[in-house]
């Protein structure tokens, strides 16, 4: 997505379909996002907001999109079998590493969770959230508490595929969060998202996961939160 463009709603002319069909971009971009190109779930996300009445702006955005992909078609997921890979820098072959990130702005804020499986992506899933939140704590205690719903259902589904997962380890980049989240730390500035601190806390005292910290640079989720510059963006991809 550009760094220099940030989507708002159309105020002049709408693209009528039969000059471009936005409904359709977005439509067969959603189905690369599920399969092998989440690198494009921020842009599918941020226009699908608009698709009731796009703009000029919100096209120029769609045909960027197809520029990028037209020039890494070679490119996609990646699922590793080496032992080499997966015992690096511990074993974690058949199991569930989780990545969350929000971007704390203006209005309500976007939330990426990124499961991980043996080298992958298996599950990207991004939104906007529902209430505005007052800070990044608050914002990014929002994407903790979605990664440990994704978790829930994925743990599940790999026992029933006779993998046990264990504690899930599920990456965030913002110290604060994690802090909350562990117990370790209260305030009352948090008390209004109170709630959802106890639900992700209860779930790392039942064992469900585990909160680690990870660097902003390292964290794959933050390419479905904001548009990252080139070299950052690559290495969070491939």
């Amino acid at each position: 997505m550009p760094l220099d463009i940030e989507l708002t709603d159309n105020t002049g002319r709408r693209v009528m379909i039969d000059e471009w069909d936005y409904f359709k971009w977005c439509g067969y971009a959603n189905w690369l996002v599920t399969n092998t190109r989440p690198d494009v779930a921020l842009v599918t996300n941020q226009c699908g907001r608009y698709a009731q009445n796009p703009g000029e702006e919100h096209v120029l955005v769609q045909k960027h999109a197809l520029r990028y992909l037209a020039g890494t078609a070679d490119q996609g997921l990646t699922y590793y079998g080496k032992h080499e890979i997966l015992h690096q820098p511990y074993n974690h072959r058949n199991k569930l590493i989780v990545f969350v990130d929000s971007n704390h702005g203006v209005g309500k804020d976007t939330t990426c969770v990124v499961v991980m499986l043996n080298g992958a992506a298996v599950i990207v899933r991004v939104f906007k959230q529902r209430v505005v939140s007052t800070s990044t704590a608050h914002s990014e205690m929002i994407a903790l508490a979605a990664g440990v719903k994704e978790v829930q259902w994925a743990v599940d589904f790999m026992t029933e595929m006779g993998h046990e997962q264990g504690t899930v380890r599920l990456m965030g980049d913002n110290q604060s969060a994690n802090l909350q989240a562990t117990g370790d730390y209260k305030s009352s500035k948090s008390d209004h998202y109170r709630k959802t601190q106890f639900y992700v806390e209860d779930n790392i005292q039942q064992g469900l996961v585990w909160i680690d910290k990870v660097p902003t640079a390292d964290n794959i989720a933050d390419i479905g939160t904001k548009p990252s510059k080139s070299n950052q963006y690559n290495n969070l991809t491939y």
